[in-house]
């Protein structure tokens, strides 16, 4: 019966932990216009950069604001001018 419990117990921390990571959870992503696209970045730089597993990941944060809305004008240009090449 103990091992069950124990496995019980871990299994409701570990969701408490995950759920705590959550992009709509995150302070600084829940009102990004890109969280769903990075997700929140990567947790392990978060923590190596803020020392909180929930902090900001800089990296990703910064990566993807200045390069996605490049790659998505890029993509309408090409998609544009096959269009009008048809």
């Amino acid at each position: 019966m103990a091992p069950y419990f124990i496995f019980i117990l871990y299994s409701y921390k570990a969701t408490k932990f995950i759920n705590k990571t959550k992009v709509e959870y995150l302070p600084h992503c829940s009102s990004c216009v890109f969280r769903y696209i990075c997700g929140g970045g990567c947790r392990a730089n978060a923590f190596a950069t803020c020392g909180r597993i929930d902090g900001m990941d800089i990296y990703n944060c910064e990566i993807v604001k200045l390069t996605f809305p490049a790659f998505i004008f890029s993509r309408n240009l090409e998609l544009t001018s096959t269009l009008w090449e048809k």
